[in-house]
């Protein structure tokens, strides 16, 4: 028991020899390091002798190199939509088939429908048809892709029911503001019934 009296003491006494010697209150002091000496600038002539510019020679470059920072965006992916060629026809089956196609419609005609395949479609595309009657545009619609990727389209033409007015007309569709289809089709001059004499 008086062992661990003894002990227990030399430990406390070591603990506070310790303890003084982290707070700086020892039996030697640390001797102060003398201060370090600094170094002044000499003071710059105020003169300083300046640069003057020099011509450079620029020729132009056949192929510029395009650098892309980080605040550029990609390129966008390319356009992967394909329209076919379109087919006119003033009527069509329920399976998108053309009944009597052709390019010349006589003058009592009430619609044309225009038929074509597509594939690629997305709904992230815009899609436009543009109408133009004797090169003059009647009609444009422009709409999200809402049909699936791949298939037939059947687009028509009306006059709420009274003939199309006679003329050269011609469907321009484009997707993404691509042009990837154009067709035409003539609607005739109405045949007039002379007057008999």
């Amino acid at each position: 028991m008086q062992t661990w009296k003894k002990l227990n003491k030399g430990m406390i006494g070591l603990l506070l020899i310790f303890i003084a010697l982290l707070s700086g209150c020892g039996p030697a002091q640390i001797a102060e390091q003398p201060p370090v000496p600094t170094a002044t600038l000499p003071e710059v002539a105020s003169a300083l002798p300046t640069a003057s510019p020099t011509p450079v020679e620029v020729s132009p470059v056949a192929d510029p190199v395009v650098v892309n920072s980080a605040g550029d965006t990609l390129p966008a992916p390319p356009l992967a939509a394909h329209i076919g060629q379109i087919t006119f026809a003033p009527e069509s089956t329920k399976q998108y088939e053309p009944i009597n196609p052709g390019l010349f419609f006589t003058g009592d005609v009430t619609e044309v429908h225009a038929l074509f395949d597509y594939s690629g479609m997305s709904p992230r595309y815009t899609w436009e048809r543009v109408w133009r009657l004797n090169d003059r545009e009647v009609a444009r619609k422009t709409d999200l892709w809402a049909g699936p990727e791949s298939g037939v389209f059947d687009y028509f033409i009306d006059n709420s029911g009274r003939p199309l007015p006679p003329g050269d007309w011609v469907l321009e569709i484009y997707v993404e503001g691509k042009l990837l289809s154009l067709g035409a089709f003539v609607v005739e001059e109405p045949v007039r019934a002379e007057a008999s004499q």
